[in-house]
């Protein structure tokens, strides 16, 4: 294994430890021996018989790298009935790879000229990837990869058109307009984008539509949208810009609560989440909102750093259980509590993902936060990065991530203590009930779980509602802690 891959820390959820290398050892029976055509399909092969958390069926993977394949010709309208697929063997024997090798070296030699080689050859690798039905276990072909290293390290810029989508199954919707060409072309919250360049996004992955949204900056995309209240769809033609993807939100509402909302966990994150409370401490407020909606994850240590201003030192916040079912504990460091505690709530949804979701269970279970908004997606597991060769990636889930208590949340997700949907109807009308939901839990008092392992501080006072309360219909005034009318101040 390359210096590189050794690093001590493990990645958790989409958690993302960007060392590349791909292990190297003895052959084992399963390994597909070298044949270069076939070399970085057969390092991503490799990688999942060596590294993933449960022992993988060679057939399973071999058949979803034909079928990527053949996926591949599919989209391009090539439908050849002429093309053999391979038999499997239940064996851990080399045979399997054999048969696909042969396979695919008939489907190369026929289509790749056509298709592109690189095409086909990422198909493959995605399809291998997908067979799994793991959310951490993700293909990165090479743009790709260096947007997620980008993000992963708190940096990522790209071309695009400067919204945040709600990753609701086949309706993928706009979350958030930012300031930039799709707000001056009249996209807005709540609109479910149905087409992309006249490409229907019925059928692709969230990951996909957002891609392809994405490219060269100057060049126009249509988005073709569906509007809330609107018969037609909506056609944008939207030039593409540098758009700078937000990390941190911070603010203070109403005068006294403080609102600071994390899309990510990058490296030295923990600064700048100091910087907030310290500028909240010092404006008096008396409450906080610590909102991780959207939430995908991403560094380790970073995660535990933030954990440790709201969770006591020492306290198991998490666990790795490896392939071989050796666990490895991580704890949060004392030093760094925060100085003065507030009464806090946690505002989580079905898009806080892995690293997100392990930062709301510690703080729920562990803290004693109560956790407001919907169930989250159940996408946590320790997942690795392995280098396959050709400048793409291949991030493998190594490890079951369980709380400190034991619970397993991939595919399970995380229970609000106070369940608040977000309909798109509220999210298009300027409605944000799970934050109106939050507030009203901060002025009741009421903030602690049924069964807190720490209970918070209450309110020596009552202050008056920042915002009105929720009505019978869930629906609420939002508030826009980055409008300035709105939000008493903006923390930079």
């Amino acid at each position: 294994m390359s210096e590189r891959m050794k690093i001590a820390r493990a990645v958790a959820p989409i958690l993302l430890i960007l060392a590349l290398g791909a292990c190297s050892g003895p052959s084992l029976p399963f390994q597909a021996k070298h044949d270069p055509s076939l070399a970085p399909i057969q390092t991503a092969y490799n990688a999942l018989m060596d590294n993933y958390v449960d022992q993988p069926s060679p057939a399973l993977l071999l058949e979803g790298a034909y079928q990527g394949a053949r996926q591949v010709l599919a989209s391009q309208g090539i439908q050849d009935s002429e093309l053999s697929a391979p038999g499997w063997d239940n064996s851990q024997s080399s045979a399997n790879w054999d048969r696909f090798s042969t396979a695919y070296d008939q489907l190369a030699a026929k289509y790749a000229g056509r298709v592109g080689s690189n095409n086909l050859e990422y198909g493959a690798i995605n399809g291998m990837a997908d067979s799994l039905k793991d959310c951490q276990t993700r293909y990165y072909p090479p743009a790709a990869l260096q947007q997620r290293q980008a993000e992963v390290n708190g940096q990522q810029q790209f071309g695009g058109i400067g919204v945040l989508m709600r990753n609701i199954p086949g309706h993928p919707t706009v979350l958030r307009v930012l300031d930039g060409p799709a707000r001056s072309s009249g996209l807005k919250p709540g609109d479910e984008i149905v087409a992309v360049d006249g490409k229907s996004t019925a059928g692709q992955t969230f990951e996909d539509v957002r891609n392809s949204i994405r490219g060269p900056e100057g060049q126009p995309v249509k988005i073709t949208v569906k509007r809330p209240g609107t018969a037609n769809t909506l056609d944008f033609s939207i030039p593409r810009a540098q758009i700078q993807a937000p990390i941190l939100d911070a603010a203070i509402l109403g005068g006294s609560v403080g609102y600071i909302h994390l899309y990510s966990f990058p490296a030295n994150i923990a600064g700048q989440i100091d910087n907030a409370l310290s500028v909240m401490d010092q404006r008096n407020v008396d409450s906080v909102i610590f909102d991780v909606r959207a939430n995908t994850g991403g560094d380790q240590q970073a995660i535990l750093q933030v954990l440790s201003r709201f969770v006591k030192g020492g306290t198991t916040v998490e666990t790795q259980l490896d392939r071989s079912g050796q666990k490895t504990p991580y704890t949060v460091d004392g030093s760094s509590y925060w100085q003065n505690p507030k009464p806090l709530v946690v505002l989580a949804d079905n898009d806080t993902q892995s690293g997100g979701e392990m930062f709301a269970k510690a703080m729920q279970e562990e803290g004693g936060y109560q956790v407001i908004g919907m169930p989250t997606s159940g996408c946590a597991a320790s997942a690795h990065m392995f280098d396959v060769g050709d400048g793409s990636g291949l991030e493998i889930s190594i490890g079951k991530i369980v709380s400190g208590r034991g619970a397993d949340i991939n595919r399970v997700g995380v229970k609000p203590d106070q369940q608040v949907d977000y309909p798109v109807s509220d999210l298009a009308a300027g409605n944000d009930p799970q934050l109106a939901a939050a507030i009203t839990a901060l002025h009741s008092g009421a903030v602690s779980p049924a069964q807190s392992a720490q209970p918070q501080p209450r309110l020596s006072r009552e202050p008056k509602p920042a915002v009105p309360p929720a009505s019978n219909s869930g629906s609420s005034a939002l508030i826009k802690p980055l409008v300035p009318t709105t939000a008493t101040s903006v923390l930079k």
